[in-house]
């Protein structure tokens, strides 16, 4: 896996991106199976389970769609159950395919994903802005710049390291972000497309 430039701009938005998707993906998962489940009882779970679980599929591969045109990688593909019978040959055939699985197992992935990415995201901006800001903040009376207990920028010269230290995070974290999002890609479109 080798990384790109264009990485650094793309991985950040995958990353920030997939936790509003990954959100809503296991908000679909967790809906389908917790009404499938209940409504077992009177059978018409094991119709809203299939059901489930072919949106899951089409969701999902409706994504890796969307990670492969942004990191300009092959597109995975899974099958469909092929039934020639009525509505009940239908569902059995949808909650005995595998790929139905491995799809929700991709969505859970991709939740997991954006929870991760999003924080990895935000800190590293956050951290890289705040010490990249130190000069301009370190002698206003209404900031306090520095680590409660540990350390204080009250000079110019330690405002300066500050920021000197935050284009080393700043690029640095540019770099693994870059690596996070690519892998994570990577990851999730081998989990979907499954053994070779």
């Amino acid at each position: 896996m080798s990384l790109r430039p264009l990485d650094v701009i793309r991985s950040p938005l995958y990353l920030l991106g997939s936790f509003p998707l990954g959100v809503a993906y296991f908000t679909l998962l967790a809906a389908a199976v917790s009404a499938g489940v209940s409504l077992l009882v009177f059978v018409v779970g094991a119709f809203v389970l299939a059901g489930g679980a072919a949106v899951a599929r089409r969701v999902a591969v409706a994504d890796a769609a969307l990670t492969a045109r942004v990191y300009d990688t092959p597109t995975p593909e899974l099958a469909s159950p092929s039934v020639d019978g009525g509505l009940l040959a239908t569902a059995r055939a949808e909650l005995f395919c595998l790929d139905s699985y491995r799809a929700t197992g991709y969505l859970l992935v991709r939740f997991a994903v954006g929870v991760a990415g999003f924080t990895a995201v935000v800190t590293w901006l956050t951290v890289s802005v705040a010490l990249l800001a130190t000069p301009f903040l370190y002698d206003h009376p209404e900031f306090y710049v520095g680590a409660a207990g540990v350390w204080t920028v009250d000079t110019l010269q330690a405002a300066l390291g500050a920021a000197a230290l935050g284009v080393v995070v700043a690029v640095a974290g540019a770099v693994a972000v870059a690596a996070a999002g690519r892998a994570a890609a990577a990851a999730s479109a081998r989990l979907l497309a499954g053994p070779t």
